[in-house]
């Protein structure tokens, strides 16, 4: 999986963008994936600036799956209060 494949993912999942970040920093209280030098990285980032559950991937296919993963388990957990409400 690539970045361009998880957005489309995400996106079908209808995820609420502010709960993610994919490759943009600019987020508090939601999951991060980014890349730093050649990891990639998924955190998530409180509301406070502090990184929690930080994974660092040699690949952006394992970075993409887990983070796709996260996002879904979330999803699971919180149900509609995770979605994009139209």
């Amino acid at each position: 999986m690539n970045i361009d494949e998880l957005r489309r993912a995400v996106k079908d999942l209808r995820i609420n963008p502010s709960f993610y970040s994919i490759l943009d920093s600019k987020i508090v209280n939601g999951h991060v994936l980014r890349q730093d030098g050649n990891d990639w990285v998924v955190y998530y980032l409180d509301e406070r600036g502090g990184f929690h559950d930080k994974r660092i991937f040699e690949t952006e296919d394992e970075a993409c799956v887990y983070f796709l993963r996260r996002l879904e388990k979330n999803k699971e957990l919180f149900g509609w209060n995770y979605l994009i409400h139209e």
